[in-house]
């Protein structure tokens, strides 16, 4: 299988190296970029490409702000982390989104694992 490409855009940079630590020990896993604002992840897909985004959302936001970047690359998987840390959501162009939780490393790596298993897009 090939490895899962993982971009992550937008995270803070305590999470950013906790992302990082926890992929760095997966077998199928890579961290292919890091861009400091969203506004450039298509840009950055163009040079690099991802299967799974993690994106750091702002305090009050929604994962429903991430729709036009999800427009943009209709297969791509976002993973959106909220801004304490503690929670997220799989995101995909779709009627629903799916809540995954607590973030801890494992619930991390799982939850990339199934973004990218057929039966969930």
């Amino acid at each position: 299988m090939d490895r899962i490409r993982i971009l992550l855009a937008e995270v803070p940079r305590m999470l950013r190296e906790i992302i990082e630590s926890v992929i760095a020990g997966q077998h199928d896993m890579s961290i292919v970029g890091a861009i400091d604002t969203r506004d450039r992840v298509a840009t950055a897909l163009g040079q690099t490409p991802a299967d799974v985004v993690i994106v750091g959302l702002r305090t009050g936001e929604t994962a429903a702000t991430l729709d036009p970047m999800l427009f943009d690359q209709p297969r791509l998987k976002m993973l959106a982390i909220g801004s304490n840390g503690r929670s997220s959501s799989l995101y995909e162009l779709r009627p629903y989104t799916i809540p995954l939780g607590d973030v801890s490393p494992q619930g991390l790596i799982d939850a990339i694992r199934t973004s990218m298993v057929a039966g969930t897009r």
